[in-house]
């Protein structure tokens, strides 16, 4: 258990991903940690945008690639704005290039997505705000 957690609070996170099942199966990763909430879902990076913009979490995790507006252009919408969540990009393909693209939109992190859930789960507790008081 992290120490977010134990402080009572757990990380909010908002998940975009274009194909449901996918969303699905992160969905139930996250049910299985404590501290770790799933706030909401999202098919492309309008439905992304809208609800960080309402829900507020404290991090999105999202896809890179999606139709309409992609997880890139997405970041940079929630990035440049009042709230400012962490961003934690995931990726089909493992290149250079893909890195510097998360990087270059400020992204807190970059998930392969055949990576196995300890890796989710460690970039999203990474990522989250840290445990005042």
């Amino acid at each position: 258990m992290s120490a977010r957690a134990r402080a009572g609070r757990p990380i909010s996170v908002v998940v975009a991903d274009d194909r449901a099942a996918f969303r699905r199966g992160l969905a139930l990763i996250l049910a299985t940690q404590p501290d770790l909430r799933l706030v909401g879902e999202a098919e492309d990076g309008y439905g992304a945008v809208e609800l960080a913009r309402s829900l507020r979490p404290d991090v999105v995790l999202m896809d890179m690639d999606m139709p309409g507006m992609s997880g890139t252009e997405a970041a940079r919408a929630l990035l440049g704005g009042e709230h400012r969540p962490r961003i934690v990009l995931m990726t089909t393909y493992d290149s250079p290039g893909r890195r510097e693209e998360a990087a270059a939109v400020g992204a807190s992190g970059l998930l392969l997505k055949v990576s196995p859930p300890e890796h989710l789960l460690a970039l999203l507790r990474a990522a989250g705000p840290p445990v005042t008081g």
